[in-house]
């Protein structure tokens, strides 16, 4: 079961839970941010149950964002797309792509 609230969620709802959450849904601009980062660090999920979905990465980035945060979370999907970004496929798809199936 997914869950996708698009945000960290109570501890008590983590156990047992779904088998995954989507604990981020935002802009790279929010994601980045300090406060965003310390509030992420409030989820009781581990790895192999988080998703994190980040739009609106500048193109050049999305590579190396998707393999920083291949460390962080088991699902993960990153988009240069800035409207729209979950009924087409972006510019940046093949970096995207390419970034999650490197070594």
């Amino acid at each position: 079961m997914i869950h996708n609230p698009g945000t960290a969620v109570n501890a008590g709802l983590a156990a047992p839970g779904p088998d995954v959450t989507v604990v981020v849904e935002t802009s790279y601009a929010e994601f980045v941010t300090k406060e965003y980062q310390a509030w992420l660090k409030t989820s009781p999920y581990d790895r192999s149950r988080s998703c994190y979905m980040v739009h609106s990465v500048p193109e050049e980035l999305v590579k190396d964002l998707t393999k920083s945060l291949r460390e962080r979370v088991e699902y993960l999907f990153v988009t240069s797309e800035t409207v729209e970004f979950y009924s087409k496929w972006a510019m940046s798809w093949k970096s995207f792509v390419a970034a999650v199936a490197a070594p």
